[in-house]
């Protein structure tokens, strides 16, 4: 396909995908015409000029369509143009009205005002005040800088939408900073290190300049991290990886000038660590201390245990009640839930308050479900809301604790060493706190192994529950995952007792798995195929969640015959795939979609906790989920699960990883697939938790000395 530049007023977004960046535009060229174009245009709005940059081709469902590889914004010719563009999304509290005074009091300098002397729009235009004057020629002078921005970036494969988010964050300084000092772009998500020394070249800094010395290590580092979960990693390893990055002889080099920067910190001897997580772990280590070393509020005079709980939960009970920091562990059938029962039955008796919560909405409503009482996810019971940076400001911290006598946190394998800072911070002077959690399950998606840790520190109670109670041990998914913990599977073969094995050959994976949903599984389990969740260890391939997803949806949703194929339609089964306080959504919440306006990108979802309505961006944050990866089902549980099982993710499979799919189910388990991997990848014990490289155990012996 040739390039050709195309100038075009963009009309109307007819659709925007669900990734935030492709959309189906409609748009006039110089003549009038009104032609579709599709592309990374999802940002674009009403009114915009615009230069696509791409070429011509006969679009299976829109006929002849301009395909957009980028495009650069251009300011509109015409005072209707004008009045449109100032009345877009982009310029807010502007609209039509004020925006024709706007275009009518300034018909010949409107670009020369806007970008030097923004603050006559509030001397001279009814209705605009100072403050909006400001941001309108903010807003303006950023709209300015793009075209330029998408350029530059665009010269080593830095697409639109990114470059937006780099004026955005920078602003005015944005094409400066490119030109002159891109690594300080290292912290722009989409920007991968190969493209960022691209821009240091031709911004002319030399190969040893300790800007990009220590933007280069400090990459590394943190990408590092982010991958195994590490909160801290040996300098060997990265002095053996840094000549690939940096250039021969430039290693010690790039440590030192990282070090210099702050971009990293010296933890020990051989060891270092991103000064983020450095300070996050030191301050859970600080706060752990506290609790070891200072006593509950309100003890406990005397204790009595129901006779009916083992020698284990018994233990477990007496440990909350008298210590401020306690973790409590086991798998499935060891009596989890019945401790956590006693516990608040205690607490109740001793007319404490209780608050509790888990890391998702999914847990914390199968909490609610199992104890009885009220439980919310962590980040509302931290009164969380999001900040400009894509994190969190807690409404609940230290100079706020949350007002309560004990805080039960279920689920806390998930929880990485930012959600535990979180909460240890908002822990109010006295107050309990019991962890649960199954320390054989998957580590969180986020950095550190906090459960685990737990359990190594000393003078912290950990109650591990090992004995399965009698009914559940009649049970096959109870005793294959106590299997799959030793390393050793009876092969699972035909039916046994509520687990069976499909085997199917890949070509045939993902359609016999359809079957199954609709109407194998329903029929036998008596549930309603909603009730049917499929796993597998990865997205991508013949067994993949992408694959797996696009089958069941034909399958259990398929569209009206002559209907537009919308990226979301009611019935699709989506899961949230980011923290969303406002909406009071958790990632990992699985709902149904039960309206939709593809045009307006809103989306409205039925979740266990009531319905959410997603618009604009938000919508992005939904995936389909009638298939899930493993990872992704934490914290959720299901009446029946299909676990896929396939050659093809040989390299994923581990024993966390099965382990903790067979958990997700409560009364049927379908291995699909080549049931055998299942005995291979349980004696796969080297990767996810044990493989983590973590300080907090040691951080926390160099916070706490006893007076002894």
């Amino acid at each position: 396909m040739d390039t050709d530049r195309l100038d075009a007023t963009i009309s109307r977004v007819l659709w925007a995908g669900g990734d935030g960046q492709f959309a189906v535009v409609l748009a006039k060229d110089e003549d009038g015409d009104v032609f579709k174009a599709t592309g990374p245009l999802a940002d674009l709005t009403a009114g915009q000029h615009v230069v696509l940059i791409g070429g011509w081709n006969d679009h299976p469902k829109y006929g002849p369509t301009f395909a957009a590889q980028w495009y650069e914004l251009t300011m509109p010719s015409t005072r209707d143009g004008m009045v449109k563009f100032l009345a877009s999304d982009r310029f807010k509290g502007v609209g039509t009205v004020l925006a024709r005074r706007i275009t009518d009091t300034f018909p010949d300098t409107l670009d020369e005002v806007l970008t030097t002397e923004p603050e006559r729009l509030a001397d001279e235009v009814d209705g605009v005040s100072e403050a909006l004057a400001q941001r309108i020629g903010q807003t303006w002078r950023e709209a300015g800088l793009l075209p330029a921005i998408i350029a530059r970036l665009a010269q080593v494969g830095i697409g639109p939408t990114v470059a937006k988010t780099v004026a955005s964050t920078y602003t005015v300084d944005a094409l400066t900073i490119i030109e002159t000092d891109p690594y300080q772009l290292l912290d722009i998500q989409g920007i991968s290190w190969k493209q960022l020394d691209a821009l240091g070249r031709g911004a002319g800094i030399a190969l040893d300049d300790p800007r990009r010395l220590a933007a280069g290590t400090y990459d590394y580092i943190r990408r590092r991290c982010a991958a195994h979960g590490h909160t801290v990693i040996a300098r060997d390893e990265v002095v053996r990886a840094l000549p690939g990055i940096l250039g021969a002889g430039l290693a010690d080099a790039g440590m030192r000038a990282a070090v210099t920067a702050g971009f990293i910190v010296p933890v020990a001897d051989g060891v270092v660590s991103p000064e983020r997580l450095a300070t996050v772990e030191r301050r859970v280590a600080d706060r752990i201390a506290q609790f070891i070393s200072s006593p509950p509020v309100h003890p406990v005079e005397r204790i009595e245990i129901d006779p009916m709980l083992t020698d284990e939960q018994g233990q477990g009970v007496q440990a909350v009640l008298r210590e401020r920091l306690t973790v409590l562990t086991g798998g499935p059938g060891t009596g989890k839930t019945t401790t956590i029962r006693q516990v608040v039955a205690q607490a109740q008796a001793a007319d404490w308050t209780v608050a509790m919560c888990a890391p998702t909405g999914r847990a914390a409503k199968r909490m609610e479900e199992l104890t009885g009482m009220t439980a919310t996810t962590v980040h509302r019971l931290l009164e969380a809301r999001p900040d400009d940076g894509g994190g969190f400001i807690w409404g609940r911290d230290n100079a706020n604790p949350i007002e309560a006598d004990l805080i039960i946190c279920d689920e806390w394998s998930m929880a990485d060493v930012f959600l535990t800072d979180a909460l240890f911070a908002a822990v109010g002077p006295g107050t309990r706190v019991l962890l649960v959690g199954d320390a054989d399950q998957l580590p969180p998606i986020g950095p550190g192994a906090v459960l685990r840790d737990l359990g190594q520190i000393p003078n912290i109670t950990l109650t591990r529950l090992t004995t399965v109670h009698r009914q559940a041990a009649q049970s096959r998914i109870v005793t294959l995952a106590h299997e799959i913990n030793t390393g050793t599977v009876t092969p699972v073969v035909g039916k046994q007792t509520d687990v069976f094995a499909v085997p199917v050959d890949t070509n045939a994976l993902a359609d016999r798995v359809a079957v199954i949903v609709k109407e194998r599984a329903p029929a036998y389990f008596g549930c309603h195929s909603d009730q049917v969740q499929v796993l597998s260890a990865m997205y991508k391939g013949p067994a993949g969640v992408d694959q797996l997803n696009k089958v069941l949806r034909q399958t259990l949703n398929p569209a009206e015959q002559g209907a537009h194929d919308a990226h979301w339609r009611e019935g699709d089964r989506v899961v949230v795939t980011r923290n969303d306080p406002e909406l009071d959504v958790s990632n990992g919440d699985v709902g149904t979609v039960v309206g939709a306006m593809a045009r307006e990108r809103i989306v409205t979802v039925a979740f266990t906790h009531g319905e959410r309505t997603f618009e604009g961006e938000q919508t992005n944050t939904l995936m389909p989920a009638w298939a899930l990866t493993v990872h992704k089902s934490q914290g959720g549980e299901w009446p029946v699960v299909v676990l896929v099982l396939d050659p093809s993710q040989n390299h994923m499979l581990t024993r966390e990883l099965v382990y903790t799919a067979a958990t997700r189910a409560r009364e049927g388990l379908l291995i699909v697939g080549k049931p055998h991997l299942l005995e291979q990848a349980a004696k796969r014990a080297d990767g996810g938790l044990q493989a983590r490289k973590t300080w907090l155990v040691q951080r926390v012996s160099q916070a706490h000395r006893p007076p002894f």
